[in-house]
């Protein structure tokens, strides 16, 4: 299988590795009845092969902007230069109820 994007992978591994490292230095030392910390595997248990965000209606403004800053601003959100987004969710909606902009109804 491959992975669009590999560094993905590795940096959800470190992640995990940080959060358990730190875990275990802050863990209490073993109590007197000798029972022991748990034991974390060193493997990866998941990896995240994508990842998103969501962001409303801001890019509604984004189209009263110059080409070269709505590039500026893709790169930013989906090149490794930037976040390196796979998907990004415009306003799904909420119903909508009691909203006066229409711009910013579902």
């Amino acid at each position: 299988m491959t992975h669009p994007h590999p560094g993905r992978t590795v940096l959800a591994t470190a992640a995990a590795a940080l959060s358990v490292t730190g875990a275990l230095l802050s863990a209490p030392p073993a109590t007197a009845d000798g029972a022991a910390p748990a034991e974390v595997s060193p493997h990866a248990a998941q990896t995240i092969d994508d990842i998103g965000a969501s962001g409303a209606w801001w890019v509604n403004d984004l189209q009263h902007f110059a080409p070269a800053v709505q590039a500026r601003v893709a790169q930013l959100l989906f090149s490794s230069q930037g976040l390196d987004l796979s998907s990004y969710r415009y306003n799904i909606g909420g119903g909508g109820t009691a909203v006066t902009t229409s711009a910013r109804a579902a």
